[in-house]
């Protein structure tokens, strides 16, 4: 298994040396809330103490140490951050090849449940950035595979830095609990012959999981006789990797000590639990949750239906379809094609119901799409064009019947360490349906969890199999790249503007130049006290829906505004272009002019 590791590293490594040099040069400017977490670095490096902007709804300190600790080594610049991100995606993929392997995965699937990691479009947009995605996923999947590796002489060991790390994890994010309730959730489940004979929960867990497969998954029932030879074929693959039976093995520490198994994850609760209750919220977290209690009730329930229920299932079916599609290659192909069927069936009927945002399926995470670049002008939340949108919707249905499919298959015969993660990724998507967490970013924490099922799934080992998991994996990789760059020489261009307009005697205080340029130039930071919202009052796009003088805009049509001129930058995968527009506020009678040394409206783009 070693040299498994060796060409999943270089895999991986290789993977993001290719994407540094696509996207070269990066440009020195935020990737959406990184402005955030890279000014508490720079303010960290200035003054010594962690403090994190009101506008925030998150504060990871774990990643604040890190960025600090990186910057005195490399520079505190947006680059230098973004970097540093990259490095911890290529441990993430390296340690999330690693676990799979642990929890009984063969070697091919392995490195295909990886690749459908990294090469997603989320995780790729995000690794160039210093968002807390990268940083929380590289912890969480550090806490699993550490619970993973808990077995033997040092069981108590692994178990002790599994919690160390689900308390890193929730040190950037406060999700980093679901690792906790993950890895006792799987201990409970597997390991209770410490409790007397009429508490153990043989039955109940029988039963729990009869209706886990059965109930919500009935599409994907097999027959006793096919199930019992997976099922042998899957423990015998288990012995054969791990050395013996992992339920077994398991259980003989936790027979005996019973206390000192559960101990560190009860103490990694207890901390969470009073880093939670002693820390200080911003003032936009408060805002949101007086919020958030406002409108639980007032939602209908076709939105939760859609958008917490059925959108998170369609985006791991989308995003996972190179494995999850090969199902239908299987002698359950009839299932996972009427599932696929009903799914898309339940998604059309729910999109009639309920057509506000956010879309289905849903992707604003792709550095690809028309405004995620958060300019005045268009909608910050992803919207479909034209027909591309049931293309999508199918392809993600099929497979997410496909890795329904993949779950019926295995759900006996998880270990106990895959079983943690299909426990914490249960956790958080039911916490994320009432929070309203739906965004692909927020899904991208489950996609972990569903590349595992589909790692130990079994599946055809011929060659045109893992050819065509290969091609549509390295599609998708391809795909992300490209919205990335796109990305990248759009912010080039704005930050190019936003120069030439200061240079010509424009305040930066009268340029709205979007909301990640916005947040990192015009945020206030006092000196002494504490922030308010009053402080940072008048801020565009960030507190203010006011319009600036100038204004760079996705849309040219902006109510109040002229056109100044347009600025073009490379359209998807490099080819072609699309156009971002300078526009000017009008003066009070109705006529403007335009600004110093500009062309005027009329005159042929300059980018």
């Amino acid at each position: 298994m070693r040299r498994a590791g060796w060409v999943a590293a270089a895999a991986v490594v290789g993977w993001y040396v290719l994407a540094l040099a696509i996207l070269h040069p990066l440009t020195d400017a935020p990737v959406v809330d990184s402005w955030l977490y890279g000014s508490a670095v720079r303010r960290f490096l200035r003054t010594g103490e962690i403090r994190f902007a009101g506008f925030t709804q998150a504060m990871p300190i774990a990643q604040v140490v890190y960025g600090v600790v990186w910057s005195r080594a490399f520079g505190a610049n947006s680059v230098s951050l973004e970097i540093s991100v990259v490095t911890l995606a290529v441990l993430c993929g390296v340690m999330f090849h690693a676990l799979a392997i642990r929890c009984g995965a063969s070697r091919w699937q392995a490195l295909a449940a990886t690749g459908l990691l990294v090469c997603n479009p989320c995780f790729t947009f995000l690794s160039f950035s210093f968002m807390t995605e990268i940083p929380f996923l590289t912890a969480l999947i550090a806490a699993h595979l550490a619970f993973a590796r808990a077995a033997g002489r040092r069981e108590d060991l692994w178990l002790w830095l599994a919690a160390a790390l689900a308390v890193i994890a929730f040190m950037i994010r406060v999700f980093g609990a679901m690792a906790i309730a993950g890895c006792a959730g799987a201990i409970l489940l597997y390991d209770a012959r410490w409790l007397p004979a009429s508490r153990r929960p043989g039955r109940a867990r029988w039963l729990s999981r009869l209706l886990i497969n059965h109930s919500l998954f009935p599409l994907s029932y097999l027959p006793r006789k096919r199930a019992g030879e997976k099922i042998a074929e899957r423990s015998q693959f288990s012995r054969r990797v791990l050395g013996s039976d992992s339920r077994k093995a398991s259980s003989s520490a936790f027979s005996q000590h019973p206390a000192r198994t559960m101990a560190p994850f009860g103490v990694a609760l207890l901390v969470c639990a009073l880093l939670f209750w002693l820390g200080p919220k911003p003032w936009a977290l408060q805002l949101g949750e007086s919020n958030l209690l406002h409108y639980l009730f007032r939602v209908p329930l076709a939105n939760y239906l859609r958008a917490g229920v059925l959108n998170p299932v369609l985006y791991l079916g989308m995003v996972l379809s190179p494995l999850a599609l090969l199902h239908l290659t299987t002698p359950r192909w009839r299932q996972v094609a009427i599932g696929g069927a009903g799914i898309f069936a339940a998604a059309l009927i729910l999109m009639q119901m309920d057509n506000r945002l956010p879309v289905t399926p849903e992707c604003s995470c792709f550095g690809g799409w028309n405004n995620v670049l958060i300019l005045r002008g268009g909608s910050s939340r992803f919207s479909w064009d034209g027909d591309w949108q049931y293309a999508f919707l199918t392809l993600a249905s099929f497979g997410a019947a496909g890795l329904i499919a993949a779950f019926a298959d295995v759900c006996r015969t998880l270990s106990r360490a895959a079983a943690a993660i299909v426990i914490a990724a249960a956790v958080y998507w039911a916490a994320t349906i009432p929070l309203w967490f739906y965004n692909d970013r927020y899904y991208l924490v489950m996609v972990p969890a569903g590349a595992i099922v589909l790692a130990l799934a079994p599946l055809p080992k011929g060659r045109m199999v893992k050819g065509v998991a290969l091609a549509m994996t390295l599609a998708m990789g391809l795909m992300s790249l490209g919205g990335t760059y796109a990305y990248q020489r759009g912010m080039a261009v704005i930050l190019a503007t936003r120069n030439e307009l200061e240079r010509e005697g424009v305040k930066r205080s009268a340029i709205d130049a979007g909301y990640a340029l916005n947040g990192e130039d015009l945020y206030r930071y006092p000196k002494h006290g504490i922030e308010t919202m009053e402080l940072e009052a008048g801020i565009p796009m960030i507190t203010s829906e006011a319009l600036a003088e100038y204004t760079i805009a996705s849309e040219p049509d902006i109510e109040g505004t002229q056109l100044v001129r347009r600025l073009k930058y490379p359209g998807l995968f490099g080819l072609g272009h699309r156009y971002l527009y300078l526009v000017k506020k009008r003066a009070a009678g109705g006529i403007g002019g335009n600004p110093p040394h500009t062309p005027p409206a009329a005159s042929p783009p300059r980018n």
